[in-house]
């Protein structure tokens, strides 16, 4: 899902949103079935258990024989085994531990493409099979190479610094295209450079737990004002609290073709992301008919949004203070970019600023003067744009 803003001459609307394409939500997998004749099943065999991690967020929702399918995935795919033995049980267990090792562990690629199970006569599953190409843990040590170099070059900071660069990297090093290949997968970003939001957010993940950084990917329907459609974004914690962050939507391009880094969605509030971002609580199970619901933690703290740390977040619009911001950055050679807090205060900045020209009157004071300006705006977030050369 990828936004896009307009630009024009003094005036302009911005084109920003999910647009309707292929599917593009995690781990939907083609699944088909195979009932055959009882196998012994592995009830009594004893098994290694896997200490669960922070990493690890929707094991933690599970029942212990679900639990025990889940570690049984993990030595499977830790092996690269395409063929895993699972201990017995009934297919919509199956089903939902799929799905949340998948969301679990992006890391274990395949896991997000098709896969076939194998049922005893009264329905429960005891083995399932992945769709292997051969080459996946090639992919996956160059993939961790890659990552250990950027990891490497990093300066110190704190978590949420971090992340920031976390979502810089990725923004920079991927082109949003919908007809990319493999793009439901971190190959897609880490290897091909090309993707979709189901990669996006899954490297962003990938990346965070090879950090120590705790991060989610969920799943849901981005809502902007002119697309919509499937998406995927992810949740942080950083220091016992919960931030969103979308680096899908953090990679927008003007219509002129202009490829930019966006804020807007890095560690976001509930209240910031609820009117363009609808959360799916049952992970897609309820289209295959599995009853389940995660009660996902509360995005409450607004601290950590980007504008707000620029000291470019307003309550309202206010002609002496935007006039001494603009002149601010101007003088600083800085990006003009400010937030307000809903669209009634945009509407009144672009009133003043464009209708009534006073941002040549800004302009004027901080010895830049022009004929004409360009500015982009989103009434998704809030957000006014002024571009300079």
């Amino acid at each position: 899902m990828r936004k896009t803003y307009a630009s024009a001459i003094l005036c302009t609307a911005l084109l920003m949103g999910c647009g309707t394409r292929r599917h593009s939500s995690i781990n939907n997998p083609n699944v088909s079935r195979e009932t055959i004749e009882p196998e012994p099943t592995q009830e009594t065999m004893p098994i290694e258990y896997s200490e669960t991690t922070d990493s690890e967020f929707y094991r933690k929702l599970l029942n212990e024989d679900e639990d025990r399918m889940y570690n049984e995935l993990l030595t499977g795919c830790r092996d690269f085994s395409n063929s895993i033995n699972i201990t017995t049980i009934n297919t919509d267990s199956y089903m939902k531990v799929m799905r949340l090792f998948s969301l679990d562990h992006p890391e274990f690629y395949w896991t997000s493409y098709g896969n076939q199970y194998y049922s005893n006569q009264n329905g429960t599953v005891f083995k399932t099979q992945y769709n292997m190409k051969g080459n996946e843990q090639r992919n996956l040590d160059e993939m961790n190479s890659i990552v250990d170099d950027f990891i490497g070059s990093l300066p110190e900071t704190d978590t949420y610094g971090k992340i920031k660069l976390i979502y810089e990297y990725i923004i920079n090093n991927t082109v949003y295209d919908p007809q990319s290949e493999e793009n439901q997968d971190i190959t897609s970003v880490l290897l091909n450079h090309r993707s979709v939001c189901a990669g996006y957010a899954k490297t962003f993940k990938f990346i965070c737990d090879r950090m120590g950084i705790s991060c989610l990917t969920v799943v849901g329907e981005a809502r902007g004002n002119i697309f919509s459609g499937s998406h995927a974004w992810n949740m942080v914690e950083i220091n016992g609290r919960h931030y969103w962050v979308d680096t899908t939507w953090g990679d927008p391009i003007r219509d002129n073709g202009e490829q930019i880094i966006s804020y807007e969605y890095l560690c976001v509030s509930d209240d910031k992301i609820a009117d363009t971002h609808i959360l799916d609580t049952t992970v897609n199970l309820k289209e295959q008919g599995v009853d389940f619901q995660v009660d996902y933690p509360v995005c409450d703290d607004n601290s950590l949004e980007y504008y707000r740390q620029q000291n470019a977040f307003f309550d309202t619009y206010d002609r002496d203070a935007i006039h001494n911001f603009i002149v601010d950055k101007i003088t600083a050679n800085e990006e003009i970019t400010m937030q307000f807090a809903d669209e009634n205060a945009l509407q009144d900045a672009m009133n003043d600023l464009f209708g009534e020209s006073y941002i040549f009157t800004i302009l004027r004071d901080a010895g830049y003067n022009t004929l004409n300006i360009n500015y982009t705006y989103s009434t998704d977030t809030n957000t006014l744009t002024i571009p300079l050369s």
